[in-house]
């Protein structure tokens, strides 16, 4: 993959990056590997909290997710940036989980009131922009769970959903059919068949992974990792204009430090270099800043 990173230097107070952006996809696959989690969730996911899963869109949980690397034993509610199970054991060390470099998108619920509402239900999602031309799709992706203290536990569903915001989503069959997290040190590759159902769509296309139902049992709650999202299809996704691949501070970061900051954007093809000007807006006093566009190009 060819890429350019633009990178320019702003002064400013309480800058944030806004709004869902879907995933334009291209060629005949998507990749996420999650490595690069410590800049932020990668372009075109969200998570929730208090998800109904016969419902659509939770409570946007942006906020509630943190870059900075924990362990597998936090037992703190929130979305994480955890070590993956690849390469790993159940008893690895602190000092192992934050050396490694293959990273996961991390879930843990509480038992007590908060944000979450407790035990509440949540969810990750990948938006796709629209399937345009394209068929056939399948996923394959990798559901651990990582910490053995945990007695309680969750059976997850994959689910699909149509539109910017969609009303309902649908859940599919998955293999293997019955996907339970709890107090086994696990890394299960999960396979989904989306058979017609995501085929040929002119609008946004929604992949949800949640549980089928709170916690059950007693005890601590499991802390999940989502790994290696692999998603495929039929045909050629065909798409001319530059996409953002990942953006630092990551898309909807807030409480960004002002003062000398590098702001970087990757996209997924090379752009020319050019001239102009990139705006960047302050949603809590209606100013902005005005940076002379500057383009630094990456090795291929």
């Amino acid at each position: 993959m060819k890429k350019i990173v633009s990178i320019f230097t702003i002064m400013l107070l309480g800058f944030s990056m806004q709004a869902q952006t879907p995933f334009a996809l291209s060629g005949s696959s998507y990749s996420q590997s999650f490595d690069a989690i410590g800049n932020g969730l990668p372009l075109g996911w969200r998570v929730d909290s208090i998800v109904n899963k016969n419902a659509g869109l939770g409570n946007d949980a942006i906020s509630r997710f943190s870059a900075t690397s924990t362990t597998w034993g936090n037992t703190s509610r929130g979305f994480k940036n955890l070590a993956s199970a690849d390469g790993l054991v159940a008893t690895s060390p602190t000092v192992d989980q934050n050396a490694s470099t293959d990273r996961v998108l991390g879930i843990r619920q509480v038992s007590a009131a908060g944000w979450d509402d407790k035990d509440s239900l949540v969810s990750a999602s990948f938006q796709m922009a629209n399937t345009t031309g394209l068929t056939s799709f399948n996923l394959q992706f990798k559901i651990q769970s990582l910490n053995t203290g945990a007695k309680r536990y969750h059976n997850w569903i994959v689910q699909y959903g149509l539109g910017n915001n969609p009303a309902t989503f649908t859940t599919v069959a998955t293999s293997p059919a019955i996907i339970t997290l709890d107090s086994n040190f696990t890394n299960t590759t999960v396979s989904v068949n989306f058979g017609a159902a995501l085929d040929n769509q002119n609008q946004a296309v929604w992949i949800r992974m949640m549980p089928s139902d709170t916690s059950m049992g007693t005890g601590n709650r499991p802390h999940i990792g989502i790994d290696d999202f692999n998603l495929t299809w039929s045909g050629v996704a065909v798409n001319n204009t530059p996409q953002i691949m990942t953006l630092v501070p990551a898309d909807n970061a807030v409480g960004v430090a002002a003062g000398a900051t590098s702001l970087m954007i990757t996209f997924d093809k090379n752009i020319s270099i050019g001239t102009g000007n990139i705006t960047v807006y302050n949603i809590t006093d209606a100013t902005n800043q005005i940076i002379p566009l500057q383009m630094q190009p990456l090795p291929v």
